[in-house]
């Protein structure tokens, strides 16, 4: 178990990017559903300065729970994707994946497959099963703006759909 778990951390650091934005964030919350910005190419969160820790952050749903497909429709807020065998995986999401521990969450690379519906709601055109990425799953839609509200660094929108995969464990 272990080693699946090994093996799938390794392909998750395979990836690179493919949609993103670096802007900062917004007095405005982001878009339930967000388009990649030109280029199609996301840049790594700038992991120099962390988000705010002290704030009322929402309470996320583990991810080996998420996946179990029983409490949808779930909403994710993903941070950073990347493409199997395409760019630099550790580079576009380990950053990301940093950021998200920083403020207390899990920030596990898990497969866009995982909700399919993010696949268009991101711009994603390869895949399936080629994209990973750092995405917070949250019971509603409301604590899921709520930590875009809180959040910082660069966020690629916030899906709303079915989380449901086999990730092996």
């Amino acid at each position: 178990m272990k080693a699946t778990a090994m093996l799938l951390g390794g392909a998750l650091l395979a990836v690179g990017a493919i949609a993103g934005c670096s802007s900062p964030n917004d007095a405005e919350p982001r878009p339930a559903t967000a388009s990649p910005p030109a280029g199609g190419t996301s840049t790594p969160p700038d992991s120099s300065t962390p988000p705010d820790s002290e704030a009322d952050w929402p309470d996320s749903l583990e991810l080996a729970t998420a996946i179990q497909g029983q409490h949808n429709p779930l909403s994710v807020a993903w941070i950073a994707v990347a493409t199997l065998g395409t760019d630099d995986l550790d580079a576009a999401l380990n950053p990301a994946s940093a950021l998200v521990e920083d403020v207390g969450y899990d920030g596990s690379q898990w497969p866009l497959s995982c909700q399919h519906d993010a696949y268009a709601a991101l711009g994603v055109t390869d895949g399936p099963s080629t994209e990973f990425g750092v995405g917070v799953v949250f019971t509603t839609h409301a604590d899921a703006v709520a930590f875009d509200e809180l959040w910082t660094g660069p966020m690629l929108g916030i899906v709303d759909g079915d989380v449901f995969c086999d990730l092996g464990g």
